[in-house]
């Protein structure tokens, strides 16, 4: 098979897959109050799980560099799931699509940009990724107890049997949750 129609039909199988975790997210956020509560958290929990990662490799003695730390984050996550936004973007939602790329190419080079700036003393690191991981802890927590089992009064579809939960869908829950703001 030419390379041509492999990208062809993955490209088509992300965009089912999407349309299927997109389906499956709506069906669980109906209450307005807690598609808003999600639409505001997940991408600071996505962002607060970018910093954590960029933290983390900055402090390893491979990643010592900001520049091979720009490339890794900004040059490969960012770029491939901005990429990704763009190929899964439905016609209904386009500009989820296009707002999904702006955040995965704005928060690796905003992660790399505050790891940069501040080069500092270990225990600061320490504080950084564990303040990144509160603020990702706090976030799934909010969206778990107000929105689901007080609002919406259900389970998240991560805890519900009944739902698959695709990789795609946590990779570009960002996305996911942008387009389902009515």
């Amino acid at each position: 098979m030419p390379w041509s129609k492999i990208i062809e039909a993955t490209c088509l199988a992300w965009r089912q897959q999407h349309e299927i975790d997109l389906n499956i997210y709506q069906g669980s956020h109906q209450e307005w109050k807690n598609r808003w509560l999600h639409a505001i958290l997940i991408p600071l929990e996505s962002f607060s799980a970018v910093l954590f990662v960029t933290e983390i490799l900055s402090q390893t003695f491979l990643l010592q560099s900001i520049l091979t730390l720009y490339l890794i984050m900004v040059g490969m996550v960012g770029l491939s799931m901005a990429m990704l936004s763009l190929i899964i973007a439905p016609v209904q939602h386009p500009w989820a699509g296009l707002a999904s790329y702006l955040f995965w190419i704005f928060a690796p080079w905003l992660s790399c940009m505050l790891v940069k700036q501040m080069q500092r003393p270990k225990t600061y690191s320490t504080t950084v990724a564990m303040s990144t991981a509160i603020a990702w802890i706090l976030a799934s927590t909010l969206q778990v107890v107000l929105g689901h089992f007080l609002w919406e009064q259900n389970s998240p579809d991560v805890l519900n049997s009944n739902q698959h939960v695709s990789w795609l869908s946590f990779t570009h829950s960002v996305q996911i949750a942008w387009s389902s703001t009515r």
